[in-house]
């Protein structure tokens, strides 16, 4: 796809916008989103992090200070310190090591460590799948007069509904 504004470059950043509810897509070359003033978050990210890592409580600190051997991951060696200084762990074992520091900063940023939002497509697919099948039970059970059953899948089918509604 060619760049939105310039129409000569293939498009690389994708901007999402939301206006009154409905939402408005823009393509650009990398060029022109920077002219635009958009630039690379995830580039930003480990800045951000550091500006956050420096905003640690004196109590924080200290006991970094008294505990030293707890802020060694065993598995890469990757230290809070450097966590703090680039943003980036260095293992998976990190996030076991470090688990109470990073839901810290995670309810510093996000004010909760626990994500709340939309479920990812992979995992409202299934969802969806059953709804139809339900949907098919239910037209298959009033033809049939079978009504107590339509009204069980019917109750079913709203349950389901809810769920890929609140997602």
């Amino acid at each position: 796809m060619l760049c939105q504004k310039c129409l000569k470059k293939q498009a690389t950043v994708k901007i999402a916008q939301i206006i009154s509810g409905k939402q408005k897509e823009i393509y650009l070359c990398e060029e022109c989103a920077l002219s635009m003033g958009f630039d690379n978050a995830m580039k930003q990210l480990p800045k951000l992090f550091n500006n956050l890592m420096l905003d640690v409580s004196e109590k924080d600190l200290a006991i970094t200070e008294r505990h030293p051997s707890i802020m060694k991951c065993p598995s890469c060696g990757a230290t809070w310190d450097e966590f703090k200084r680039t943003g980036l762990l260095g293992c998976d074992k990190c996030y076991d090591v470090f688990h109470d520091q990073i839901v810290k900063v995670l309810k510093q940023i996000h004010g909760n460590a626990r994500h709340i939002g939309s479920r990812p497509v992979s995992q409202r697919k299934p969802i969806i799948q059953n709804l139809s099948k339900l949907k098919e039970a239910l037209k298959k059970s009033i033809a049939n007069e079978e009504f107590e059953k339509a009204a069980r899948l019917r109750d079913q089918i709203r349950e389901l509904q809810g769920k890929v509604s609140k997602n």
